[in-house]
């Protein structure tokens, strides 16, 4: 398309007589009526596709507080009641309470995993925005409370508050000082799954949100996720809730898999009929 322009560049501007100039192409009416139709109905699938995914949110917030209020609990296989739940201090079963590196750390193609805040999502480590950093400075540069392992969890303390995300393999990462770490020691009544869980229950999140302190940029102070109150229940009793609300997820990944698939047909359905 050729489209006259000014001798300086600086000074073109777009005129309704240059718009009116360009050539289009369009289809006849009736055509139009039903693209314009059929794009609607996918808006209307899209826009059912993201009720339900917020729907599963929701239901798993108040199921997450029911079962962490105790207002439901689950039983063993015969029937009968597991123990009460125990009651104690988040950092007495914890050997490590700290966070990560406050330098910078270099970028690089490949090589260990850096990862901030906006890394942590929907209880997970969230690879696909991650960083890579170097093998020399994460060897070199770095102290083992910015380098965490398999089952620590990670909490968000820095801008984005109380994001969760449990550490499930051997990878190489490192974290920035965003980013809270949290080792159980290795005779502690609790799983590093179910704690990952609590933390991200409604009830616990309240609970580090209430006591966030900071002017413009709020900050969760370790100390005081140190000295959290927490009651859990029993290993197997743990297991179960886990088990649970895993299968939870398993729902809402499936319908927000979907979701994006209908969101890439809408778009290259808008690709081949207008190119």
């Amino acid at each position: 398309m050729n489209i006259p322009r000014k001798s300086c560049p600086a000074a073109w501007k777009m005129t309704d007589s240059i718009l009116m100039g360009i050539p289009v192409t369009a289809p006849c009416d009736e055509e139009q009526q039903k693209i314009a139709d059929f794009l609607s109905s996918v808006d209307e699938v899209i826009a059912a596709s993201e009720q339900e995914v917020a729907n599963l949110e929701t239901q798993k917030k108040a199921v997450m507080k029911k079962i962490f209020s105790q207002e439901v609990r689950f039983k063993r296989e015969d029937g009968t009641d597991f123990p009460e739940w125990e009651e104690g201090t988040i950092g007495s079963y914890l050997t490590e309470i700290t966070y990560g590196f406050t330098n910078p750390m270099p970028d690089a193609e490949q090589g260990p995993w850096k990862l901030t805040a906006k890394d942590i999502v929907d209880g997970r480590i969230c690879y696909e925005t991650a960083r890579h950093t170097t093998v020399q400075s994460f060897n070199d540069e770095l102290t083992d409370k910015s380098r965490p392992i398999k089952n620590d969890i990670l909490l968000t303390k820095d801008g984005i508050l109380g994001r969760v995300a449990l550490v499930r393999d051997n990878d190489q990462i490192c974290i920035n000082q965003s980013i809270a770490l949290l080792r159980l020691n290795d005779n502690a009544p609790l799983s590093p799954l179910f704690l990952m869980l609590l933390l991200m229950s409604p009830i616990y999140q309240e609970k580090m949100l209430a006591d966030a302190g900071g002017g413009t940029i709020k900050h969760i102070y370790i100390t005081k996720v140190d000295k959290m109150e927490i009651t859990f229940p029993c290993l197997k009793e743990q297991r179960l809730i886990a088990n649970f609300l895993s299968d939870f997820d398993e729902v809402i990944i499936a319908a927000k898999k979907e979701l994006e698939l209908w969101k890439e047909l809408k778009k290259g359905l808008l690709q081949q009929m207008f190119v």
